[in-house]
């Protein structure tokens, strides 16, 4: 049974199965990573930016937009009899996760304290319902943005290592 914070906090586990062995599959993946750099100028030909190691890679996708959306991908590759395994977790930046709690939590403190200091005028109970517009919409955006990265990564990523079908799916559906 997922937790409360695993239904607020996008985040996606999936498997793959490839026929490629793990260090083909390191290889064709390490082919469209480039390392990670803060501040792009034009074009890139790879599709991902981070690291590559001999069975773990740490990757983001690249685009041409800002999104803070973008999923941090997290992966392992473990061979098998028929080729190999990848397993990936997709999550938000620390730094996003932070300034949405944070936005989070004073929206909800200000609804709060506007229930505190309510005098049962009519429309005492409009800032309440103002906050947890707020945090819907906020919400909402987070898990849009992040799940429209998300399944570009898993094509490319599909693409990449050549895979044959996705083999877990998580909640995040």
């Amino acid at each position: 049974m997922a937790t409360l914070l695993e239904l607020l906090v996008p985040y996606r586990r999936r498997e793959l199965r490839s026929e490629l062995s793990g260090s083909e599959a390191a290889r064709a993946l390490a082919g469209e990573v480039e390392p990670a750099r803060w501040f792009r100028l034009g074009s890139s030909s790879r599709q991902f930016q981070g690291t590559v190691g001999d069975l773990s890679f740490d990757i983001r996708r690249i685009n041409r937009y800002r999104n803070s959306f973008l999923p941090r991908i997290r992966g392992e590759i473990r061979d098998d009899q028929r080729g190999c395994r990848v397993s990936i977790t997709m999550s938000l930046s620390a730094p996003v996760l932070m300034f949405i709690a944070v936005w989070l939590a004073l929206a909800i403190s200000s609804a709060f304290a506007s229930l505190g200091g309510s005098s049962g005028l009519p429309g005492a109970r409009s800032p309440v319902l103002v906050s947890a517009g707020l945090c819907a919409f906020v919400w909402l955006m987070t898990i849009g943005g992040f799940g429209f990265e998300a399944a570009k990564a898993e094509r490319l990523l599909a693409r990449i290592f050549d895979a044959s079908r996705w083999v877990q799916r998580s909640r995040s559906e």
